[in-house]
């Protein structure tokens, strides 16, 4: 049961992933299935692989119109220093003639830490500025919306600037993956940060 990691989604149906090999890294890696389960007997309906870290992860089944997808989300900021980065992620995995394939990486939270006025810093502020990034998912019949705030603030705590970007993460179902509408907001915000 340790080397198993379970998610539920409706209709009876459950996300397994299997951890078989584990990485110097902390990670672990192995397959990942959506299986339906009866009194009688077990269905699976994909097979795909996975790899990330079992104590951080969350598995769980999405829709978008009539189609399923599983999303792997993963806390990388639990636990972390005072300024030290970090990032957590959404896998989006999609299901096609049963495979299970990584259909998108999204950040859902980021932390970075840059320097205060200069070339690469925010107009008059001093010592490190942190960055941090929020993303927050819905997901609608015609794709993943996310909306992904910025917050900027000095190493006091005060917010110098804050910006939001509306994306839609659209499923091209020839390719079986999902394309955003834009870049993310962080590219056009944070430059040259740790």
């Amino acid at each position: 049961d340790g080397d198993v990691l379970y998610g539920s989604g409706g209709d009876h149906l459950k996300i397994v992933w299997l951890k078989v090999v584990s990485f110097p890294d902390g990670t672990s890696g192995g397959p990942i299935a959506i299986v339906r389960s009866s009194e009688r007997f077990g269905e699976v309906l994909a097979v795909g692989a996975y790899r990330g870290r079992p104590d951080r992860v969350h598995l769980a089944t999405q829709r978008i119109g009539s189609d399923l997808l599983v999303t792997a989300q993963e806390d990388a900021c639990i636990g972390r220093k005072q300024g030290e980065p970090c990032e957590n992620r959404m896998t989006v995995l999609l299901p096609r003639m049963g495979r299970l394939s990584r259909a998108a990486e999204i950040p859902i939270e980021r932390v970075a830490y840059g320097a205060g006025e200069g070339e690469k810093g925010e107009k008059g502020a001093t010592g490190t500025l942190e960055y941090r990034l929020t993303t927050s998912a819905d997901y609608k019949p015609d794709g993943i919306h996310l909306v992904e705030q910025i917050k900027v603030n000095d190493d006091e705590g005060r917010e110098l600037r804050k910006a939001e970007l509306e994306r839609l993460f659209a499923l091209d179902d020839i390719k079986g993956t999902m394309a955003p509408s834009e870049a993310p907001l962080w590219d056009r915000v944070v430059k040259d940060v740790k």
